[in-house]
């Protein structure tokens, strides 16, 4: 559960990135 958090968390902050 808490990888799956922590990979959406990681995700979000790249969008924007991006």
């Amino acid at each position: 559960m808490n990888e799956k958090l922590e990979s959406l968390e990681v995700q979000n902050n790249f969008q924007p990135f991006f």
